[in-house]
Parts: structure tokens; sequence; C-alpha cells
């Protein structure tokens, strides 16, 4: 500027910069631009958390499905509480304590849905990721907390479990508009007790992840964002369970009911983040293939009859079975008339008579005249033999003491006079 020039207002304001209401202004309008995009970032990183979540729940979900069809049972759960350096960290552990199953029919205490003659109750732990064939990351949600795993005990016996009833219970829970407050769902429609047995039928396994009332085999789920009742890889319990927490803390309390409902993230009784799928299993074949001796085995938990519907044992055959040779532990009669069964051991027929206990065989003094209970029906030489069991040989149409000499093809015994 030339000596002795003036500067003009414009040029004394731009050298003045911007004033206080200018810079408000100008930081009002970046936080109004700002802010809207945090939102949105806030909302696309919680999606992309539900979606890594419920990818690693459909990876649990297939990795059951197939230890299923390849063992016949459902895995124990895995102790959560272990550190990622004990030997024992995702095996699964059925030593774990169990909980009592969920009462359905409402008499106050578990129910015996699988007919052991005790009542059914369940395990619950972190998901056995070794026996389940897949990494330690797939069994973790999007928040780095154990996805948690509980089972029916019913479904984890090694070659008898029961598929026809679970012991978990789950409920929906749904805000109605019209009184203003939540509602539980428990209408069962796939579950109802429609034909009064005071069990839920059972008439259709819904797919897996279905909302719907009953009883379950299994649930896995993720403690969500705040961590509830969850454990780290390492085994620490992130945030203890309670119920002044939230309505999700009925996932992490350690009995048979768990809750499913929409996300609610506001602070006090009704927060739920939780991630829940829940399954009622059955096998989708009756068959399966052991893959490490390529033998066959039946996936029935029940009995299987051949002519019959209403098989006694393990196979049931009503009619007649032919074999080239029959390999048994017992030869069994069972008297329908008094319900009982008498059995003896093949070994007293087919064994070696010089060893103690096989053979069927008489003192050298003794003759034997029949068989009784399994044993030989031994009398002294010359004394005539009650007919106590009918398959006595007696005396002959001569008063001459008979002796017996073989077994006809009908059962009856062959009996001749002494030599």
């Amino acid at each position: 500027m030339p000596k002795g020039a003036r500067m003009t207002e414009d040029q004394a304001r731009a050298q003045q910069g911007f004033s206080l209401i200018e810079l408000s202004i100008m930081l009002i309008i970046m936080g109004l631009l700002v802010v809207p995009i945090f939102q949105f970032y806030d909302v696309y990183k919680e999606n992309r958390d539900l979606r890594t979540t419920e990818s690693s729940l459909n990876v649990v979900a297939n990795a059951l499905s197939e230890f299923l069809a390849t063992e016949g049972r459902l895995p124990c759960p895995a102790n959560p509480a272990l550190p990622r350096n004990n030997a024992n960290h995702g095996e699964e552990d059925c030593a774990l304590a169990t909980a009592p199953g969920f009462d359905f029919d409402g008499n106050g205490a578990a129910d015996d849905y699988d007919g052991n003659g005790a009542d059914d109750t369940i395990y619950t732990g972190s998901l056995p990721y070794v026996q389940l064939g897949i990494n330690m990351t797939e069994t973790l949600d999007a928040y780095g907390s154990k996805i948690m795993y509980a089972v029916s005990e019913s479904m984890t016996r090694a070659g008898g479990v029961s598929t026809s009833w679970g012991s978990i219970q789950v409920q929906s829970k749904a805000y109605d508009e019209d009184t203003g407050v939540d509602v539980i769902s428990n209408e069962k429609e796939l579950f109802g007790d429609d034909d009064g047995s005071g069990r839920p039928d059972n008439d259709e396994a819904p797919p897996f992840g279905q909302i719907d009332d009953g009883l379950f085999h299994s649930v896995v789920f993720s403690t969500g964002r705040d961590k509830k009742g969850g454990y780290t890889v390492d085994g620490a319990l992130v945030v203890p369970c309670n119920a002044a927490n939230g309505a999700d803390a009925e996932n992490c309390d350690g009995d048979a009911l768990f809750l499913t409902t929409t996300t609610y993230e506001s602070p006090g009784a009704n927060y739920f983040d939780d991630q829940v799928y829940y399954r009622l299993w059955s096998f989708g074949s009756l068959w399966s293939v052991d893959p490490g001796t390529d033998n066959i085995f039946n996936n029935n938990p029940g009995n299987v009859g051949i002519n019959t519907a209403s098989p006694q044992e393990k196979l049931h055959v009503s009619g007649n079975v032919r074999a080239n040779e029959v390999t048994s532990d017992l030869v069994c009669h069972f008297d329908a008339g008094t319900g009982v069964k008498k059995c003896f051991q093949p070994s007293a027929i087919g064994g070696d008579n010089s060893v103690v206990g096989e053979g069927m065989k008489c003192a050298s003094n003794e003759v034997m005249v029949g068989i009784t209970n399994g044993g030989p029906d031994c009398q002294p030489v010359g004394l005539a033999p009650a007919d106590l069991y009918g398959q006595n040989c007696g005396l002959g149409g001569g008063g001459e003491q008979l002796f017996l000499t073989g077994i006809n093809a009908d059962g009856t015994i062959q009996c001749t006079a002494t030599p």
C-alpha cells in the first residue's frame, strides 16, 4: 500500500478475520453436518456387528448339524471360564453342572419328556469348537465375547439321544400398542397342548432361528454389545448377569428359560441386545455312516420293530429269523403270562466241558435227566426223578429208568433206558 494511503473498511474487516458470531455460526453448521455422519456410522457399525454375529451363529448351526449327523448326538458345552492357554479350552465338558429343564406342565418340577424316569436337565456353557471342528474365532461374536450354548442333556447321550422333546423354553416378547405394555407370548402355535397330554404337541419342528414358543433341544446366543453374562476368549466374565440391568439377563441366569425380542438399547429393565437362535433337532436320516469304520448304524433312539408297531426290545421281530450263525451273550425265554424272563448263557451248551462254568455236565455218580433254568437237571444213578419240570425223562413203559440222550428240533428231549 502506498505510503500515506488509508485502508478501506472492507480491507480492514478482511485483516481482522472472523468475528465470534461468524465463528459460532460456522461451528453450528459444521456440527449439523458432522452429527448425522457420526449417527450414520454408528448405525452402520451396529448393523455390521449384527451381520457378523449372525454369520458366526450360522457357522455354529451348521457345525452342530454336522456333528449330530456324524455322532448321533449333540456335544456338551465347553467351560466358558477356561483361559485360552488351558489344554481343555474349547473342549466339550459333560461334567459341567446341569440345571433343571423347563417346567412345562407347571407342577413345580422339571418334566421327564425323554421317559427315562428322571427329571430332564440342561447344560449351559460356551461352544466346544474342538469337537465341532471350527475355528475358535468363529465361536466369538462381533463384540469379542464367546457365543453361549445351552443344550438338553438328553441330546448329548452317546447312543441314546431323545429327539422327541427338548428341555428348553424360548419365549418371545413384543410391545402391545393398544395396552402400552410388553407382552410375553406363550401361545405355542406349533407346540400347543391340543391333545391334553400335558406336553407340547411336537407335530412339526420349526426351521433354525424361527421365532416361536415351545420346548427346544438347544440354544446358541450372543450376549450382545453390553456383554452381560459374556466371557472373553480368556475366560473372564465381562459383565455379571443382573436382572436389574435389562431383560436379556433372562438368557444368562443359568435356567432353562430364554427370551428373544427386538433390540432395545435404552437403559433400564427392558434393555435387550442379545441374538438368540434355537432349534428342535431331528435326524435327517434314520441311518448314518461311521466314517472311521464305514459301519452303518440306526439313529432311532427308541426300539425298532419288524412286523410289529410296538417293539419291546431294541430290535423286535414278529416272525421267523434265518441265520447261518447266531452269536449272543444270553438266550432267554419270556413268559408273557407272568412277565418273567429266564435266560442262560450259550456257553452252557456250546462251551468247553473241561472249563469250569461251561458246558452241561453232571457229577460222576449222576446222570442228566433234563434242563432246568439254563442248567443240567442231574439225578443220582438209579433214582427215578419226579416229573417236576415237564422235560424229565422219568420211567419207561416197563418201569425202567430213562436217561436224557438228546434234544429234538421241536425242543422236546430224547430219553433211553440205561444201556
